[in-house]
């Protein structure tokens, strides 16, 4: 036999093998895949999906407002009087007068002069009386003779919380501010009874 037949020969025999293995029962077949019974395959449409529904804003509830306040006065009220009060550092006498803007009062040998009285605004941080003063110091004048300079032994400010910040150089007499004040308005006077009728006798 020729090599070709042979090759022939043994080619049908291997298809001869493999038709009876197909053939033989238990042997699971390859299936093709496909679809899966009881499944329904949904199919996504082309094109842009649909627009979405716009979203509502609400606008936010504003709140209250509040009252508006008064304005705090900034600026200092004035008064025209200052009350001073003055003790004698050697005798323990204690004085209390008021002074007149521009009319000095003499106080012994002390004369005082006050230039302005003020209460502290009420934004301010500490509420106090403030005065201006000029003290001077003259001693008594013999008779016949001519009166001696004055001498100045306190120009500044006096705080009525603060004696001590604004003391007067004096070896006799301490002064300090009490507080500032206004006119005093003059009493009321009462109106007068209506006079009851006489009585008649029965």
């Amino acid at each position: 036999m020729r090599p070709a037949e042979r090759l022939i020969v043994a080619l049908a025999a291997l298809g001869t093998c493999a038709s009876v293995a197909l053939a033989q029962p238990g042997i699971p077949q390859e299936t093709p895949p496909g679809p899966i019974e009881g499944s329904k395959a949904t199919e996504t449409p082309a094109g842009p999906p649909p627009p979405a529904a716009p979203l509502k804003i609400e606008a936010a509830p504003e709140a209250p407002k509040a009252a508006p306040k008064a304005p705090v006065p900034t600026s200092r009220a004035r008064f025209p009087i200052a009350v001073v009060q003055v003790v004698d550092k050697i005798t323990t006498e204690t004085n209390r007068f008021e002074v007149r803007l521009d009319r000095p009062v003499q106080y012994k040998s002390l004369i005082f002069t006050l230039h302005a009285c003020e209460a502290t605004a009420p934004g301010e941080l500490d509420q106090d009386f403030i005065a201006h003063m000029e003290v001077d110091s003259q001693p008594p004048t013999p008779a016949g003779r001519a009166k001696p300079a004055r001498k100045s032994v306190f120009k500044g400010w006096m705080y009525a919380s603060s004696p001590s910040v604004s003391p007067i150089e004096h070896p006799v007499y301490d002064a300090w501010l009490v507080s500032c004040r206004t006119d005093a308005p003059p009493p009321v006077a009462a109106a007068p009874k209506p006079a009851s009728p006489p009585k008649t006798a029965p």
